[in-house]
């Protein structure tokens, strides 16, 4: 049997900020995974639609957690920072440019691609509004309330 033995690690190297990947980034970067998912043609139409709901839901709860987090820590004054050495403006900015570039491609995919194909396929989305009193009701009663919706 192999044993294997870890050399000690020096002085400060955990401390090494170049060691760590940003957890803001890697978060983003895994969701770019999804929309490259919905991105891919091999992908059926459904699927697509699928990814690029995920998608958007978790770059919601990214903006409602993980950004709430970092503006607090900002408006805060706290002086901390991430484990890759990044200030907590630093992680904004870095996590607005990331997010903005995927959000374009999102918007894109959805608008170029995705709902065009649907409505090929007989396939309608509509809005909250355009439901008939009805139909409303009859959501309300499957999901709960949605009078919050517009």
């Amino acid at each position: 049997m192999l044993k294997y033995e870890r050399s000690p690690l020096d002085e400060g190297q955990l401390e090494s900020s170049d060691r760590y990947l940003n957890r803001e980034l890697s978060w983003l970067n895994f969701n770019a995974r999804v929309l490259t998912l919905a991105e891919d043609a091999r992908t059926p139409l459904l699927e697509k639609a699928k990814f690029l709901a995920i998608f958007a839901s978790n770059l919601d709860e990214f903006f409602m957690v993980r950004v709430a987090a970092l503006k607090r820590q900002q408006a805060a004054g706290l002086p901390q920072r991430s484990a890759d050495g990044k200030t907590s403006k630093e992680q904004l900015d870095m996590t607005a440019a990331a997010a903005h570039q995927l959000a374009e491609r999102h918007a894109a995919l959805a608008v170029e691609s995705v709902m065009p194909g649907l409505r090929d396929e007989g396939i309608r989305v509509a809005r909250w509004s355009e439901l008939l009193d009805g139909q409303r009701l009859e959501l309300e009663v499957l999901f709960g309330s949605a009078s919050s919706r517009s």
